[in-house]
């Protein structure tokens, strides 16, 4: 609702001036994608660092015109998990190494849905990164339940952590809010 993204908001190896627009729909974040994936050296993606080992993440997206849409989970272009809108369904996408495949998807409840993600424990690895969407009533549709030692420093390597974000590949989509909850202990 602010005039501008606040600081804590990061971009991947480029500014979002020109592909992110806060006044185009008041109180609305616009992404206007470039073609580009989560592979690619310079999506278009909006994202924070996850601070907390347990978290939820949760996000209300209008797919608009887009391609694809949504929050993803994200180390680097080889490591990262995403659930997106794409032509009328909710998916789910992992990407580690070599290795990328859409694992699971169903039929979207709405036009515009909110997309979650939640780390939680796990009994081997880091924690398990859960992702879906929420159902009219709140109910959380877990579509992936995913190892979360492939999206960490010890495998990935690297120094900056995971970053949780808002995407759009082609077209333009919408994100009404974006809410990051510590559900640590």
């Amino acid at each position: 609702d602010a005039s501008a993204l606040a600081p804590h908001w990061v971009s991947i190896r480029a500014p979002l001036t020109g592909a992110a627009a806060l006044e185009k729909r008041p109180g609305w974040l616009t992404l206007h994608g470039n073609g580009e994936g989560l592979d690619a050296a310079t999506p278009v993606f909006a994202g924070r660092r996850q601070q907390h080992h347990r978290c939820r993440v949760r996000t209300r997206v209008d797919p608009g015109d887009s391609t694809e849409a949504g929050l993803a989970v994200r180390m680097d272009e080889d490591r990262h998990y995403e659930v997106f809108g794409q032509d009328g369904n909710i998916a789910v996408r992992a990407r580690i190494g070599p290795l990328a495949a859409v694992i699971a998807s169903a039929p979207s409840p709405s036009a515009d849905v909110v997309l979650r993600v939640e780390t939680h424990d796990g009994d081997y690895g880091p924690d398990r990164i859960r992702l879906g969407y929420e159902t009219g009533d709140g109910a959380f549709r877990v579509l992936a339940d995913l190892d979360g030692r492939y999206l960490s420093t010890e495998v990935a390597t690297g120094f900056i952590g995971r970053v949780i974000g808002l995407y759009v590949v082609s077209g333009t989509a919408s994100f009404d809010w974006f809410d990051y909850e510590a559900t640590d202990d």
